[in-house]
């Protein structure tokens, strides 16, 4: 996946741009979301990882019997957004 290959590279812009273009194609792939809130939160836009966390659950919310986004999903959203406090 070119989201991937561009995270892995050092360009989260690119890899942002890359998972948005595939979302348009299947917006209900969840790696696809998850792929765009890292490369977010490697550009360290936060509000835009809620963004793709929220548009994510709509999309699920029309394809899942119980609603709820797949558990890796849900850990990497809690994961990029716990706060992070020095030791």
């Amino acid at each position: 996946m070119l989201a991937e290959l561009e995270l892995d590279a050092g360009r989260p812009d690119r890899s942002a741009r890359a998972a948005r273009q595939e979302l348009a194609s299947d917006p209900y792939a969840e790696q696809l979301w998850r792929a765009l809130m890292r490369a977010e939160d490697e550009a360290g836009n936060m509000s835009r990882v809620h963004e793709a966390w929220k548009a994510c659950l709509k999309a699920v919310a029309e394809v899942s019997a119980d609603g709820d986004p797949h558990p890796d999903t849900a850990a990497l959203y809690r994961r990029l957004t716990t706060v992070r406090r020095p030791a």
